[in-house]
């Protein structure tokens, strides 16, 4: 060990919350020092401290109260460590953390690092429960949490261009680490060591399986278990974006999906401890990944992932440069400059106020007045208007493969500029519609969105077709705003014209004269087949212009039943970017309405289990594993017999989850036609095969030919469950 080195030289602050992560943090230090004698821990400061240095840096590593977790601890350790070492200017937050599958973006796996990088109006870590709650049960984040210091964000970019070059030094670190401390690469009393588990302990389960009782994931089933590409070594991947962190420790996949999903695409972790240290210590938070935040978690790979994590913060240290650290601010300088900064600002907000009021109202009333006032809108038309909130969207691990070819399509400078989308009534398409405009909009991509509906005038049409997209175009395009404000100006009779002269104005021209460098634009366009006939024809003739008129960074994305004449004129040209619903392979389906069905099934056993006294809570086996698989064969391949199933297995008003799901399999056996035909009847459409857009014999020729005897009779959906849910279904007509 070093001796003595004042402690007004240690510069970097490491924070470990776990012994483990200290233990891997200590075994990176490139040289041991001790304490200090001119070193006084302050009286409240109740952390413990090892000393040391990576390269030109002194480092000083400080970790939690044993058995204390939480972003409060982690804020009292930064306080405390600050207080005792003023001299301290950045830290560094390094550990363990769960991981957040996305299988289309960045595929997270057990010992792979996430690093902490502000991504626009984050600044790399959002604090999960600390928000404001939205309806439909959503939630967004309140406030944003500080970014990391420059130097540490220079030396990030630095790392990341070296590694676009060469691999990271991750692998030699470790080895390095075990060659020097063996011990760390041994297991011992049933612990695992600092080492890679094997890719056969990294499992990953579908989201509603959860974990069968055991330590270890063995007696999980393997037809649960998420099949992804195998890697060509066991190197640690590293990845960047959006951390997010809160007091409650994730082990269910439900509680991590729904963070991952307010939280937005770039969320690729969540922990403990950062939240509370962005505010308070100018750090980067690098967590090694040790679970899936789910109900499969153990601490198998806690050593490894804690290793990974402080071998990244060892190499990306060796790219922070001396000279920049040393001009550096300290941090408890720079706390204590925000403190007396925001006194400042109290004291001139109300004139500030007073200012933004006048400027907004007199903004607003010339954007309301020349735009939003004249042109009339279809309410309920956008993806994310009131009407579509309770809509579902597709579930993690569900239409994989389609989804991956859309978002090819969005980034692919040289794909035709239209993407068409083909399916039978209740194979899926508006769900996936909603979760593309979804998956746009939070990487602003998304250019307008409109869901026709047939028999509702407004979103039945093209009457105000265009008006709502160019609306849309408005909010999400603002750089189109003073083109169809210029269109409203100029013909104050625009707004009542034909739908060639709207699109003329309110689409063609806005989107080819804006700033494209805001970045692609897509328009989703779902259901036109709920669109009247003639304007069918119309629109399709527009489409065309679309195509050959329109910047190439503008694209479509377009849904409807294979109907003419929607189906003749896209046949012949769409080839590469159409996609027929019906006829992707039956297993691919098949498992989609799998994972569907287990999720639906697991919300309506923890409903009813929230309700009821313990003995008679549904156990987690519920249903079977027989009748799932019966579930499954009766609906495919429409996800909306599917839903109906779960519709009716979860209305409390006629009986229990376990009797009506019993009632259904004894009585159907595993006979779809009798469900399937009349779906109708039950979500209270009219009894005709077309007030619900049902296939029928001509245009779904895959449904046998015995299915359609059944079409015509309400009693055979009612027989299926017994006598006593009649007047139910009599009751939504």
């Amino acid at each position: 060990m070093t001796a003595f080195i004042s402690a007004e030289s240690y510069t970097i602050g490491w924070i470990a919350a776990l012994p483990i992560e200290r233990a891997a943090a200590t075994a990176q230090l490139v040289d041991r020092h001790e304490p200090p004698t001119d070193f006084n821990q302050h009286p409240s400061d109740t952390n413990s401290y090892t000393w040391g240095c990576i390269g030109k840096h002194n480092i000083v590593i400080a970790s939690l109260p044993a058995g204390v977790y939480g972003t409060t601890a982690a804020a009292t350790t930064a306080s405390n460590l600050l207080a005792s070492m003023p001299a301290i200017k950045i830290g560094l937050l390094v550990g363990i953390g769960g991981g957040i599958p996305r299988h289309l973006d960045q595929d997270v796996r057990l010992g792979d690092v996430v690093v902490s990088q502000p991504k626009e109006t984050t600044g790399g870590v959002i604090q999960y429960d600390l928000g404001k709650a939205m309806a439909n049960n959503n939630w967004r984040p309140k406030g944003m949490l500080n970014k990391p210091p420059p130097v540490l964000l220079s030396a990030l970019a630095a790392l990341q261009a070296e590694h676009e070059m060469t691999a990271p030094k991750i692998p030699s670190l470790l080895e390095a680490m075990w060659s020097k401390m063996p011990q760390m690469k041994k297991p011992r009393k049933k612990e695992p060591g600092y080492v890679h588990q094997g890719c056969e302990n990294d499992r990953l389960f579908s989201p509603a399986y959860e974990h069968i009782d055991g330590h270890t994931c063995n007696n999980c089933h393997l037809s649960e278990e998420i099949i992804r590409a195998k890697r060509e070594t066991t190197d640690p991947e590293i990845h960047y974006g959006i951390i997010a962190s809160g007091n409650t420790l994730v082990k269910d996949a439900s509680t991590r999906d729904k963070i991952a999903e307010s939280a937005g695409s770039e969320c690729l972790c969540v922990e403990m401890e950062a939240a509370g240290l962005m505010d308070h210590f100018p750090c980067l938070v690098i967590r090694g990944i040790c679970d899936y935040a789910d109900s499969h978690k153990n601490d198998q790979w806690q050593r490894y992932a804690s290793a990974t994590a402080a071998a990244y913060a060892r190499e990306l240290l060796e790219y922070v440069p001396a000279t920049m650290l040393e001009n550096t601010t300290r941090a408890i300088d720079i706390l204590n400059s925000v403190s007396r900064d925001v006194k400042g600002i109290q004291s001139s907000v109300a004139e500030v106020q007073a200012g933004i009021q006048t400027l907004g109202k007199t903004v607003l009333n010339t954007h309301e007045t020349m735009v939003f006032d004249r042109l009339c809108v279809a309410e309920g038309a956008s993806f994310d208007s009131y009407a579509q909130e309770h809509n579902r969207y597709c579930l993690p691990n569900t239409r994989v493969e389609l989804l991956a070819q859309i978002a090819r399509w969005t980034k692919d400078p040289s794909a035709e500029p239209i993407f068409l989308l083909m399916g039978m009534a209740g194979t899926g398409k508006s769900t996936i519609s909603r979760t593309v405009a979804r998956s746009l909009a939070e990487s602003r991509q998304l250019g307008a969105s409109f869901f026709f509906k047939k028999g509702e005038s407004d979103r039945g049409s093209l009457s105000k077709f265009f008006m709502t997209i160019a609306a849309d175009l408005i909010a999400k395009r603002p750089s189109t705003a003073s083109h169809v404000a210029a269109a409203l100006s100029a013909d104050h009779s625009i707004t009542t014209k034909n739908s060639t002269e709207q699109f003329q104005k309110f689409l063609l021209e806005p989107l080819s004269k804006c700033d494209m460098e805001e970045g692609p634009a897509v328009i989703i366009v779902d259901a036109l087949d709920e669109c009247s006939q003639h304007d069918i024809k119309t629109f399709l003739y527009l489409v065309s212009r679309f195509e050959t008129e329109l910047p190439e960074r503008v694209r479509m994305f377009l849904t409807s039943r294979p109907e003419e004449p929607f189906r003749s004129q896209f046949e012949v040209r769409r080839k590469n970017y159409r996609v027929i619903l019906h006829e992707i392979p039956e297993p691919v389906v098949k498992h989609d309405i799998d994972v569907f069905l287990r999720y639906e099934l697991s919300e309506i056993r923890a409903e009813f289990n929230s309700r009821v006294p313990e003995d008679r809570h549904l156990t987690v086996d519920w249903p079977s594993q027989s009748s799932f698989e019966r579930l499954v064969n009766m609906a495919v391949p429409l996800f909306i017999v599917a839903a109906t199933i779960c519709r009716f297995v979860s209305d409390k008003r006629i009986g229990t989850p376990r009797k009506l799901l019993d009632r259904m399999l004894s009585r159907s056996g595993d006979r779809l036609p009798q469900l399937e035909t009349n779906i109708p009847v039950c979500l209270g459409q009219p009894d005709t095969g077309r007030g619900f857009g049902w296939p029928t014999r001509r245009n779904y020729p895959r449904i046998p030919s015995h299915c359609w005897a059944y079409y015509s009779s309400r009693e055979s959906f009612i027989n299926i469950f017994n006598g006593g849910t009649t007047g139910h279904i009599q009751g939504r007509h």
